[in-house]
């Protein structure tokens, strides 16, 4: 079988700036809804999103979620820890999302890695593996049998760092 892969959604323009402290959708304009009955075992996409972010004198921490509809399908990532006063900086982040199993009310689930990428000037390792430190489980599950909205979602600790995602795209993968 020759493998390929199938661009489900981008954004033609940066989305709007974001500095929520709670769990919200980073790319309103930038969500994907599956079909119901969507998702076979195995089924596997690819979120990639690159962007700027600012933080302050207080930097606080930024945490990513993968989100179908109101479930976080990811488990915790852990907190990535800012450096104070970094001034637009680029950053770049992937997520490889598989599904593990299916069923109705939330016995579909799904494990994701991630890993994301800045300069030292904004995070003091400057890249982070995600989940940080554990290996990966399922997260919270869905119904395949609803069709489902898939966001890319991000929270800061404190409200005082702003994050624009400049690019986005989903990618569905089939080996």
């Amino acid at each position: 079988m020759i493998p390929w892969s199938q661009t489900l959604v981008s954004i033609p323009a940066s989305a709007a700036s974001f500095t929520s402290n709670s769990a919200t959708d980073m790319i309103p304009n930038g969500d994907y809804i599956f079909p119901a009955a969507f998702f076979a075992i195995g089924t596997k996409f690819r979120m990639h999103a690159s962007g700027v972010c600012t933080s302050s004198s207080t930097p606080g921490t930024f945490t990513f979620g993968i989100a179908l509809g109101s479930s976080v399908i990811n488990q915790a990532f852990g907190a990535i820890t800012l450096v104070a006063s970094a001034a637009t900086q680029k950053w770049w982040a992937d997520f490889d999302v598989e599904c593990r199993a299916l069923g109705a009310s939330t016995s579909t689930t799904f494990v994701a890695t991630g890993l994301f990428l800045t300069s030292t000037a904004l995070v003091a390792a400057g890249v982070t593996c995600l989940p940080i430190g554990t290996g990966i489980t399922a997260g919270t599950g869905v119904s395949n049998v609803a069709t489902q909205t898939l966001s890319l979602q991000g929270a800061f600790s404190l409200t005082t760092g702003t994050m624009v995602v400049e690019q986005y795209e989903v990618v569905l993968l089939q080996a």
